[in-house]
């Protein structure tokens, strides 16, 4: 079984400088450290027109690495994701199932030998692919939160079904409607069967 390491702010921010120096070394940029951030699980390394942030997120459970790009205006208001954009160019990088310790710093390192990988043209300033990948990162961003929200909304439906199911049971028939008028477009054909059966017992 793999143990399991949770490490500090001051660990987090060595490892980080030290798994990413090739960022420094090899392409000119250079660590902005915590850069006004107040998680303290943060390290940013800033290049001629694009920045790599790592950062401790989830409460010390993952580590997150993102490309950001400075907008025409400076800003840095896109964001890509490093593990989005391995799945879009090199999907057959995986990082190892059972390592010998698991952790934020384990994730990092994968995340440090995959970056040059897939990122080596934005790296060396060369955004010609960047916007396509920004924008297909964002759909299937927009796609996934749907589709949890639809599973969100199922679930309610369901436990609002439930109640409503033994409301019937007990013969309270007003609160059943009270229930099921407000989604009757929602419900099953046994749903909506139950529904008329109680405005009809009412």
């Amino acid at each position: 079984m793999s143990e399991y390491f949770n490490p500090n702010a001051e660990e987090f921010c060595a490892a980080a400088r030290k798994h990413f120096a090739f960022l420094v070394d090899r392409f000119g940029f250079v660590v902005d450290g915590a850069h006004g951030s107040a998680n303290p699980f943060y390290v940013r390394f800033r290049g001629p027109s694009v920045c790599v942030v790592v950062e401790g997120v989830s409460y010390g459970v993952v580590c997150s690495t993102r490309l950001e790009r400075k907008s025409v205006k400076g800003a840095l208001d896109e964001r890509l994701d490093l593990r989005k954009l391995a799945e879009f160019r090199r999907p057959d990088l995986e990082e190892p199932k059972n390592p010998a310790v698991r952790g934020q710093l384990t994730q990092m390192a994968f995340d440090a030998s995959v970056l040059p990988l897939v990122a080596a043209d934005f790296l060396g300033g060369n955004f010609g692919e960047w916007q396509a990948l920004h924008d297909r990162a964002v759909a299937d961003n927009k796609r996934a939160m749907e589709a949890s929200a639809a599973r969100d909304h199922k679930h309610d439906i369901d436990a609002v079904c439930a109640k409503a199911a033994e409301a019937f049971r007990s013969g309270q028939y007003d609160r059943v409607i009270e229930l099921l008028a407000p989604i009757e477009s929602e419900l099953s054909s046994a749903q909506l069967l139950k529904l008329k059966m109680a405005r009809a017992k009412r």
